[in-house]
């Protein structure tokens, strides 16, 4: 069976990050901060809780980002939806459902892992540098939210290269593993929870799923 799906989303743009916007709800400002989310109009879909994507430049368009490909994402009442590639997301995409119950559980689990009120992940939640392609992983339980953004997936493809919270190095020769256990141990706790998150999130997509044709998304800042 194949479906439709038209995404219409409009891109605020004070700064690099997009705020959490006008909230409906209070959040708790200790553990909320600036996310952007994809968000369904013509299916009235809503928000996601969960959503990983790549998005590509900031000066593709003035006041627009780039939009390069959805990976996943996740609302709390089961629909998931996510791109053939889960490495760089993009079409063609799928939609299907997992349980409400395991949404809530992946959300439990995301927040034991310090997403929310870890001092070392908020210090390094951003990790990317002017211009350059990032992929973000952001949350949002209601109450909470959180995005982690970093470039560190996509550079570290090519073998010659790593990630530190210094910025992207060469290896000359290096072995990547050895370089990332001299960086600080708060940059590396980002690394583990991050890795750990992105294998929950693969882990958790179902293995069959619905064509979406002509799915087309931007960004918008969470309610």
């Amino acid at each position: 069976m194949r479906m439709t799906l038209m995404v219409w989303i409009t891109v605020m743009l004070p700064g690099l990050i997009l705020g959490c916007g006008s909230q409906a709800r209070d959040k708790d400002p200790k553990v909320s901060t600036e996310i952007a989310m994809p968000f369904d109009v013509r299916y009235s879909y809503g928000f996601p809780v969960i959503a990983v994507y790549v998005q590509e430049d900031w000066l593709y368009l003035p006041d627009c980002p780039r939009w390069k490909g959805l990976i996943v994402a996740i609302w709390k009442n089961g629909r998931i939806v996510w791109g053939a590639d889960p490495a760089d997301g993009g079409p063609p995409y799928y939609v299907g459902t997992i349980r409400p119950d395991q949404v809530r559980a992946v959300l439990e689990t995301i927040s034991q892992m310090g997403l929310f009120d870890d001092p070392d992940i908020e210090r390094h939640r951003i990790n990317y540098g002017p211009d350059a392609p990032f992929i973000a992983i952001a949350i949002d339980d209601g109450t909470r939210c959180q995005q982690l953004s970093s470039w560190h997936e996509l550079f570290e493809r090519n073998s010659t290269l790593v990630a530190t919270e210094q910025g992207i190095e060469s290896l000359n020769g290096r072995n990547r593993d050895e370089v990332l256990a001299g960086c600080s141990a708060g940059y590396r706790k980002f690394r583990e929870v991050w890795e750990q998150i992105r294998k929950l999130l693969r882990d958790i997509i179902p293995i069959d799923g619905e064509v979406l044709e002509d799915f087309v998304f931007f960004l918008q800042p969470n309610p």
